[in-house]
Parts: structure tokens; sequence; C-alpha cells
């Protein structure tokens, strides 16, 4: 870690974020402070580039940087922002916007979020900014409806507004700040279907007209080669739609340690980066070429897949490989990954807060830290050696990464999800390489269904048969009564 500048400016900057939010600070004298800071430190740099006060000054910088960004991008809001209307009490009202995330199925009601343009209450008509979540209840709108509903419609409710609910003890998860810090301001009911207005499909033209059409033919094509919850799976793996899986699953995907399977994350990158560079590989194309292709189809699968923080995280790190092998250079773990996480909290900096981002980043340093440290103590009391068949060299090393990646992100899975898988360490030794069969198959079915329905049927078997298996494997494992166990534990609300 001595030698990771991009990691260390992460963290400053990091500090300065978290400082930022939970203090207030105005943003004209930040930028002040910054411009005078920054002055001082280059004419004090130009007079001795070893001065310690430059150097404590650059420290500052960074750190005010950090404060400046999440003070912009989470605590100021323009006139006519939500924020500036709503109130906790339910108000009625008209709400006109463009859906940016589809209808996704709960135990009770679809829920989808929707860029506001425009707001009815109060007997007057307002021009509005910000995110709104809003609720239809599944008995009282029909499926046909809720498919009307993708990404990209303009679209009209008439229902309810109101802020959404806050936590009201300590440690309760707070629906308000997690709604809040993905850029969603209010909740809105819609009693009935009546209250629904289908406009024309607007939006951005990529998104709206090319990868989310390209997802739902996945989608489809899933559906009719494979079909049931193996097509659901491999939805799940392949572009990121996990609504359509059983609830059951998912609680069983959880009990068993294996939730992070079902988001699509850096195994899924890893596994996708190998097969596109080896496909472009076989055109025998110069290797500049074939890594800016696989770095263009990675980002294309990170954008068709949703761009959730563990998949920018990894798109990101592998395109820094990628370079790395292209042009021949050596590169530092830990600079990768700060170099990863300053890119996302340069963008957003409410990314911090992101649990998904927290589990990714936590993850991949207890590897680099945990794992090193644990192969050594294994090889020093003869556990492990290099002689061993295939077979004990992968379940030695299966075992040790599920282990450092469960012991690094343990803190956090008690804190937010209040549960503890406790055969999760031995079920990902089978679990993961099995879902990477599932995804490469997936792929597969894609990229040939693409040229020909039939070639696809070919990948298609393979596909249902290793999501079939990983299935039942789930559902074995997550079945058992005493696989995870709950843990509840008042922590502070700062991480």
């Amino acid at each position: 870690m001595t030698r990771a500048p991009a990691f260390k400016a992460c963290l400053l900057y990091s500090i300065g974020i978290l400082a930022g939010w939970y203090f207030s600070f105005s943003l004209v004298w930040l930028l002040a402070s910054i411009v005078v800071c920054s002055v001082g430190a280059f004419l004090l740099w130009r007079k001795n580039h070893h001065s310690l006060l430059a150097s404590f000054i650059f420290v500052l910088i960074i750190i005010t940087l950090g404060v400046c960004k999440i003070t912009w991008d989470g605590k100021t809001h323009a006139e006519n922002s939500l924020t500036n209307v709503v109130s906790d009490e339910e108000q009625e009202a008209t709400i006109i916007g463009v859906i940016t995330e589809r209808a996704t199925p709960r135990q009770r009601y679809y829920s989808l979020i929707i860029e506001a343009n425009s707001l009815s209450i109060r007997n007057r008509m307002l021009k509005v900014e910000g995110d709104v979540i809003v609720s239809l209840e599944k008995k009282k709108v029909t499926k046909e409806v809720i498919k009307s509903l993708f990404y990209g419609r303009k679209v009209s409710f008439t229902g309810t507004i109101r802020f959404p609910a806050q936590a009201r003890n300590p440690g309760e998860f707070d629906y308000r700040r997690y709604l809040y810090l993905r850029g969603v301001y209010a909740q809105f009911r819609v009693p009935s279907e009546e209250g629904i207005v289908m406009g024309e499909r607007a939006g951005n033209w990529l998104t709206a007209g090319v990868i989310h059409p390209f997802r739902d033919w996945i989608s489809e094509t899933m559906d009719v080669l494979v079909g049931g919850e193996e097509a659901n799976l491999l939805k799940g793996l392949v572009i990121g739609e996990r609504s359509e899986i059983d609830p059951d699953i998912k609680i069983a995907f959880t009990n068993a340690g294996l939730m992070h399977i079902l988001a699509v994350s850096g195994l899924n990158v890893g596994l996708v980066t190998i097969m596109f560079w080896l496909v472009f590989s076989l055109f025998r194309i110069p290797r500049l070429f074939v890594g800016l292709l696989t770095a263009l189809c990675l980002v294309i699968f990170a954008v068709l897949t949703g761009g959730e923080a563990s998949v920018v995280r990894a798109v990101i790190m592998a395109n820094v490989f990628i370079g790395a092998k292209i042009f021949e250079q050596k590169t530092n773990l830990f600079n990768v990954v700060g170099l990863a996480a300053l890119f996302m909290l340069l963008i957003d900096a409410r990314w911090l807060f992101n649990v998904g981002f927290q589990l990714s980043f936590v993850a991949v340093l207890a590897l680099a830290q945990i794992y090193p440290r644990m192969e050594e103590w294994m090889k020093k009391f003869q556990i492990f050696q290099q002689s061993h068949s295939f077979f004990k060299k992968y379940l030695f090393l299966a075992t040790v990464v599920s282990l450092a990646a469960t012991i690094g992100t343990l803190p956090f899975t008690i804190y937010y999800f209040h549960q503890f898988s406790i055969i999760g360490i031995f079920m990902n030794i089978i679990a993961v390489p099995l879902s990477g069969f599932v995804l490469v198959f997936g792929c597969l079915v894609v990229l040939t269904s693409g040229v020909s329905m039939s070639l696809g049927a070919v990948y298609a078997l393979p596909a249902y048969w290793s999501a079939r298996l990983l299935l039942k494997f789930t559902e074995w494992g997550g079945g058992w009564s005493h696989s995870a166990m709950e843990l509840y534990v008042d922590l502070p609300t700062a991480i």
C-alpha cells in the first residue's frame, strides 16, 4: 500500500465526503479555501519539493474537494426541487414524468421510478425536478398495464404524494435516507390503474431506444429458449434482471450466503472479460484492438446490467488491467482499487453510502490483504503444497478466497442485513464456479440467438441444466433450518 497514491487520495476524498455529509458547510467558502490553499501549496512546493507544509495543504485540498462534492451532490437543490414542495403528510396530486426504472414486483405492489417534470398539487401546476418512487397495488392493476410501463415512457399518475418514511428508532432501516442517497425524494401512491395515463416514448435515445429494447429482447429469448425459474436466474446473471426471480429462491440464496451471485459483480465481469478477450483473439487482430474491443464490450455490459456499483467498480478495474496488459505495465492492486473508487465518487459522491459500493470494495480489499497472509500461513503449516493435485489446489484457493471475502464483509452484512450465513463459505466453493458456467452458457445463448434461434437453442440446453443444478443446490443449502443466524447489532449509522 506504500506506493498507492490513488488509494491514499481516495481515502482522503472519502473523509471529506463523510465530513460534508454530517456537517454543513458553505459551498462558496469551500471553493474559496480550495483556491487559496492550491496557490499556497504550489508556491511552497515550487520553493521546496519536500515541504511538509505543502504536503499537509495538499491533504486539506483533497479532503475539502470531497466536502464540496457531497455538498453539491447531496445537499444542493434547485428552487423547483421536489424537496421544496412535498411534505410528510399525504397530499392528493397528479405527477407527470419519464420512467427511469421499470416496474418491479414486491410482495403486495409494484414499484417504479420516474423523473418528474411537473406536479399538480394544491390546485397549482408546478415545474419540478427530482425522482419519485411510484407504488401500484397488485390487486388493482393488470399485468398488461405493467408491461406498458417501460423505460423511457412519458406517463401521468394521479394519487397521493409524500416524503418517504424515516427511521423512528436508532439502528432501524431509514427508508427516506436510502432513497435520498439514490436521488429519489418523494413517494407516490396510485390507488388504481384509472389514475394512469400513458404517453409517448421519451428520454435518452441510446438508453430508451437501444439498451432497454435489447434487454427486453434478451429477456424474451431466455423465456422462449429456456423458460421457468432457470430463465429468471439466467436473466439475473446476464442482464441483472432479478425482479422475476421467486422470493423464496431469493431467501434460499440469502440463507446459503450466495446472494452475491444474483448481483452482477466482479465474478461476472471477470468471466465476460475472459470470454470477449478469447473471442476477439480468434480473429488474430493486434492486441491493442483486442483490448479496446473488450473494454468497449465491458462498458456496454455495465450499461446493459443497470450500472450497479459492483459492476462499475469491476469494469473500471478490468479496463485498467487490460490497459496495463496492452502496454506491458505493472499494476498495484490498491492503486487500481483507489482509482476505481475515486472515479465513481467524482461522478457522484453519494456512491460512498451505497451498500453495493461498500460491499464490493471491501470484498476486494479483504482479498488483497487477507488472502496472501492466509496463503502464507497455510503453507507454513504444510496445509497446502505445490505438489497437490488440481482438485486440492482449487479446494484450497476457493476456501481461502471465500473465507477472506466473508471476513472482510462480515461487519457490513451484519449491520445492513442482520444475518450471517453459517454455511456460506462452503456453499461458495461449489456455487461460484457453477454460476460461472451458468453465466457463460447464458451469454452464448444471447450471442448465438442473434444469429439464429436454432443455434441459440443448442446452448440453451446446457444453460438450462447448469441453472437448474445451481437452483437445486441453493435450495438444498438454503433450506437447512440452521443455514443462517440472525444478528442484531446496534452500530452507529455513520457506516
